[in-house]
């Protein structure tokens, strides 16, 4: 976990460097916006100084045509008078053509880099929530299988005090045989025989019947109740109890159902922008059905795999539970690659708000 809390930390310092570069780029961009208006500004000035140097260099071939008619006295006085050189107006290049395309091809080819790093970092991204969907596919088998051995081992545990004075029976008969038994003593000396009469019993005039022989399995005592059917219906309530983990894990596999470990993505919409993202529709869907929302994205998530969807819309923001209901792939026909993710947990509101927006921009059918 160290390794990994290291990484993450780098990750995000790289992250906070990029977040800073882009600032500083959108700055420049800024900067460069106003000097691209103060250069239309002054081209504009430009132009009407070279009209206007058109015209006095008109005026002035014209005086000297004149000038020239009357005689060279007329031309030494204009002449005289014209000093100075011409001008060269509107020949300053102040817009760097020539650097700022240098630039530019140079800032086209770090882009492609960038590009191809961000799909890289889409693809790692995919690869890592295959691996997470895999180790939770995982855990909830083997939760399965734990639950399962739980039952296993209630049910023994059941039987086991339930059939716990059958299974006692041939040991305790065995050791009740020996203690039974009573030890030998030796034979006493012969005494003389002598008959002595037997005195009856003045408690009763009956004979005392004999103990009552217990059935097998019940424990001596007067209110002992049979064992195994107590024991049995205690454990048969309490395997009930446990066994309701197991059919909650079931469910939590089930078309459509989110574990609660399941880590939640979130999407990002902003229709308002003109993106490729968009609205669908099944062709057997009646009026009262909800549009989805296709998500254009090469980073695609699996069938049934349940997200969080922010939707910017109608300059608002709609935030909703959603399910990947399909995929498109890569140059497959249909439009860009993506998926259909069908929306949950929408309120009235939110709904007519995706009506009105669909009434203004028809959704896809597929």
């Amino acid at each position: 976990m160290g390794q990994q809390d290291s990484l993450r930390a780098e990750e995000h310092a790289i992250f906070q460097q990029e977040q800073g570069l882009m600032e500083m780029e959108a700055q420049l961009q800024s900067q460069e916006e106003g000097v691209c208006e103060m250069e239309r500004a002054f081209r504009k000035r430009n132009k009407a100084l070279v009209n206007l140097a058109k015209y006095v260099g008109e005026q002035e071939t014209s005086l000297k045509s004149r000038a020239k008619a009357i005689g060279p006295k007329a031309q030494k006085l204009v002449g005289d008078m014209l000093t100075g050189s011409d001008s060269d107006v509107g020949k300053v290049d102040i817009g760097m053509q020539k650097s700022r395309l240098a630039i530019m091809e140079r800032r086209r080819e770090l882009l492609g880099s960038r590009m191809a790093l961000v799909e890289e970092r889409e693809a790692l991204l995919g690869q890592r929530h295959e691996g997470l969907e895999t180790a939770e596919g995982t855990i909830a088998d083997l939760e399965q299988a734990l639950l399962a051995r739980e039952r296993e081992v209630s049910e023994a545990l059941r039987k086991l005090i339930s059939e716990a004075t059958d299974l006692m029976d041939d040991d305790d008969d065995d050791d009740d045989d020996d203690d039974d038994e009573p030890a030998k003593e030796p034979a006493p000396p012969p005494k003389a025989k002598t008959k002595r009469a037997k005195t009856p019993t003045k408690k009763s005039g009956k004979k005392s019947p004999p103990a009552e022989e217990k059935p097998p399995g019940e424990k001596r005592g007067g209110n002992a109740k049979p064992a195994g059917k107590i024991a049995a219906g205690e454990v048969a309530e309490d395997a009930k109890v446990r066994a309701q983990p197991a059919r909650t894990a079931k469910k939590r596999q089930g078309a459509g159902q989110s574990r609660s470990n399941q880590f939640r993505i979130t999407l990002e919409a902003d229709l308002d922008n003109g993106e490729s993202d968009g609205f669908f529709v099944y062709s057997d869907d009646g009026p009262e059905d909800t549009p989805g929302l296709f998500k254009a994205t090469p980073n695609l998530l699996k069938v049934g795999r349940e997200v969080r969807v922010r939707m910017k819309m109608l300059e608002k923001t709609l935030e909703a539970t959603g399910i990947v209901a399909w995929r498109r792939q890569r140059g497959e026909k249909g439009g860009p690659p993506g998926m259909g993710v069908e929306l949950l947990e929408l309120d009235d509101a939110d709904r007519e708000r995706i009506a009105s927006w669909v009434k203004d921009h028809p959704a896809t059918t597929i």
